[in-house]
């Protein structure tokens, strides 16, 4: 990597202009992308949103062109309007994610859930906190408004699809 490429990173991954404080996951996401794509030069590299994107992007993929708009889902359950990450059980998951998928096109099968929860979590994206009720929490706060930003286009086709059926139901 070129020094200008290595300042541009630190300049963007510094969480106070200050001292220049760096998150540590925020870190190895944005190199593991930078490896992964091969940047190499600070023309290459645009900034961390965008390698960020990517890897919440890989994570939906991975599990499978069949559970993207699950798992997509799944990962907007484990945010909040409040931008935090809530703990969740998989229970919780479930019963919140077929009030989504309710009444649209998305249908959730058996295993399906299990599945997504595994890949998520192997792919750092998401963590199994164990105790006397296993819970799923996100990886870290900043993610929650990615995640919210990504995920509003699939919930608005959802919306429409909700009131396409229930206008139906009512004739």
């Amino acid at each position: 990597m070129d020094e200008k490429l290595i300042d541009k990173i630190l300049d963007d991954l510094a969480v106070d202009d200050d001292d220049k404080s760096v998150r540590p996951i925020e870190l190895q996401i944005v190199g593991s992308q930078i490896e992964a794509k091969g940047i190499h030069t600070s023309e290459a590299f645009n900034n961390k949103k965008e390698l960020i994107q990517a890897f919440l992007e890989e994570a939906v993929q991975d599990c499978g062109t069949e559970n993207e708009d699950i798992a997509r889902l799944v990962l907007y359950l484990l945010t909040d309007d409040k931008l935090t990450r809530p703990l969740k059980t998989r229970a919780e998951i479930e019963y919140e994610l077929n009030i989504l998928a309710r009444d649209t096109k998305i249908e959730v099968k058996d295993g399906q859930l299990t599945t997504i929860l595994e890949i998520l979590t192997l792919s750092g994206m998401i963590f199994l906190v164990p105790g006397q009720t296993d819970k799923y929490q996100l990886v870290h706060d900043y993610l929650t408004e990615l995640i919210r930003e990504q995920t509003k286009p699939l919930l608005e086709i959802l919306d429409e699809e909700r009131k396409g059926n229930w206008n139906m139901q009512k004739k």
